[in-house]
């Protein structure tokens, strides 16, 4: 579980803020059974693990042994049971965390998140990608875009989820100006549609860099920022 709780901190690093939500004292037949983890909660924002290509699935048997299972990781095994209300895990490898029992959930508190276990299996939504339009002209682009989707090396996160690693990025686009923030910092380009494609162009020590910006027929925005990152953007309301 060390390796677990260290990877989950890799990836979310802020304060949790938690509603508040009905604490119960479970019985065994409360918890016994196979649970997945469907939420990571980070400053009041949920974060679906799956988002990140991760799963993780804790069995807890009748004998009061369990099995914690990980994406790319060895089981691993030890024991449970209840005690001052709530259920407390034993790792072999001499890890013990402890579980809160919350709304018929299994919620446990560490360095600074929260992980929320449920009885189902959270189904990812899918994100179906529209057309790109070929249409498209330089006014169709111009306007205040959020970023929506990130897809990074294969895997397809959200833009709160995102936000959690730092990737807080926005585009704004008037005529032939495009300006690109990311990181707080402002990138200006300089941009001019051929085919419905808007094709923007950086002098980066003296060689030209081009990004292309594609409209799809859902009107979202799409750009590929280098080979293993594709953004999308919605336009800002």
């Amino acid at each position: 579980m060390k390796k677990t709780l260290v990877l989950l901190t890799a990836l979310l690093a802020l304060l949790v803020m938690l509603a508040p939500h009905a604490l119960a004292a479970p019985a065994s037949a409360d918890v016994i059974g196979t649970w997945y983890l469907n939420e990571m909660n980070m400053g009041g924002a949920p974060l679906n693990p799956s988002d990140f290509g991760m799963e993780m699935t804790l069995i807890l048997n009748e004998d009061n042994t369990a099995v914690m299972q990980m994406t790319d990781e060895e089981d691993e095994v030890g024991t449970w049971e209840i005690a001052d209300g709530q259920i407390v895990l034993a790792q072999d490898e001499g890890e013990t965390i402890v579980f809160s029992f919350i709304d018929g959930n299994l919620v446990v508190e560490k360095e600074g998140m929260a992980m929320i276990l449920g009885r189902e299996k959270a189904e990812k939504e899918a994100f179906e990608i529209a057309p790109v339009r070929t249409d498209a002209a330089l006014a169709d682009f111009a306007g205040q875009w959020n970023l929506h989707i990130m897809e990074a090396n294969g895997q397809m996160v959200p833009a709160a989820a995102a936000a959690a690693f730092g990737f807080d990025i926005s585009l704004a686009i008037d005529g032939n100006d495009v300006v690109m923030v990311m990181f707080g910092m402002e990138q200006a380009m300089e941009g001019d549609v051929s085919e419905g494609v808007l094709v923007a162009t950086i002098e980066d020590e003296g060689e030209t860099v081009f990004i292309s910006f594609y409209l799809h027929e859902d009107d979202i925005l799409s750009c590929n920022l280098d080979e293993d990152t594709l953004l999308y953007f919605i336009k800002a309301e």
